[in-house]
């Protein structure tokens, strides 16, 4: 089974970073935001960070807790 059929078999929700509709929205770059193929750096890395905590907090509701 592929990774989107197992979470479905399961009800879970799976995110593929991997489509470029994804890195869009997070307004990845290859030139700019990876170290190499595949792996973010830094500035990558904080957009990324970035998205998927906005993501739990909207799909979650959870609290902000960065002042912590």
């Amino acid at each position: 089974l592929g990774v989107q059929q197992l979470a479905d078999q399961y009800g879970l929700t799976y995110l593929d970073y991997n489509f470029d509709e994804m890195m869009d929205a997070i307004d990845l770059n290859l030139d700019t935001d990876f170290y190499n193929e595949g792996h973010l750096n830094i500035q990558g890395a904080y957009k990324f960070s970035n998205h998927v905590a906005g993501y739990l907090q909207q799909q979650y509701a959870l609290p902000d807790r960065a002042g912590y």
